[in-house]
Order: C-alpha cells, then structure tokens, then sequence
C-alpha cells in the first residue's frame, strides 16, 4: 500500500501501520496529516486527533523520532489553518452559502459568535475544540482578522496543541510500560 492510498482510507489502523513500517516518513505523514485536519471542508473527515495519541505512544516506546514527529506536525497544522483562512479572506461571507457549510448554518453562526467573543482566543482554543478546529480559521478569514494576529494565535496554539495530543499517547504508554 502506498502512502496516498493509506490517508485516502482514513482508517486509523492502515494510517498507523504505514507510519510504523515508514518511520523515515512519519514526520512528513504527520505533517500532512495535521494539514488535513486544520483544511476547512477536509478537516471534517481526518482522524489526526486519535493518529496523534498513536504517534505519543510510539515515541515513548522509542519507534518514532519526536523532533521529526513533532516538528513536521506543527508545520502541517500551521499551514493547513493559513490556508483555510485564505480561503476565508479569498471567498468572504458568501463561502456559508455554498456546500457543505450551506448545510449547517447554525454551526457556522456558532463558530462566528465564538469568534467574535473571544477573537484572537478563539483562534487558539478552536485548536483544541476537534468540530470547529477547521472553521474558526475560516471565520477569521470571512471577518477579516489581522494577518500578523491570526498567525500568532495560529502557530503558538499549534506549537501547545502538537505536544499536547502527543501527550496522551506517551503518557498511557508510560503508564501501561511501567
């Protein structure tokens, strides 16, 4: 199996299989893995929280390299949330109204209402909120937030959330090995 066929799956077991059998590659996997997960639309469907806790618990047995994990990562997740506010910026208010966001309309009003009580928070909480982690980017795109603001939230909370769901994994695996 190839490395596309293994993310276009999106079975967590195949994902975690490859990784394993392409420990070179597992940085760059995991990069684009968060990528996916931080893209509007596509970031629905990726399961990079549970892939993540994975890749802790092989790090803490020592299968993968964390600085490569971690680093290729937070680089995924990063540019996968500039994109989506781009996209944002690019398109304007007129995106809700198109497929698949036209479909959930009390979700979008939401994720704008989140974002405009916390602003330059809620970039950074909807890191770690797994529904509206590829919509807030968006909404700051739409609502026209500052670059330079967006980008700090966007890569101090990637440099927190990447450690963070790693975390998990290593953790239980500290605990189970022990």
């Amino acid at each position: 199996m190839n490395l596309f066929d293994a993310v276009v799956t999106l079975d967590p077991a195949i994902i975690k299989s490859y990784v394993l059998h392409h420990k070179a590659w597992a940085g760059p996997i995991l990069g684009a893995i968060a990528f996916g997960e931080s893209l509007v639309f596509v970031g629905l469907f990726f399961p990079a929280t549970l892939i993540m806790v994975f890749a802790g618990l092989a790090i803490q047995q020592g299968k993968l390299d964390a600085a490569s994990v971690i680093g290729w990562s937070i680089a995924g997740a990063v540019l996968g949330d500039i994109v989506t506010y781009w996209i944002g910026r690019w398109i304007g208010p007129s995106v809700v109204h198109h497929w698949p966001l036209n479909r959930d309309k009390a979700a979008v009003a939401r994720a704008r209402l989140f974002f405009r009580k916390y602003g330059f928070l809620s970039i950074f909480i909807g890191r770690f909120l797994g529904p509206v982690r590829p919509t807030i980017p968006l909404v700051a795109g739409i609502m026209r937030m500052r670059h330079l603001t967006f980008q700090i939230a966007n890569v101090t909370s990637a440099i927190v959330w990447v450690p963070f769901m790693l975390f998990w994994g290593y953790a239980f695996s500290k605990a189970v090995g022990d």
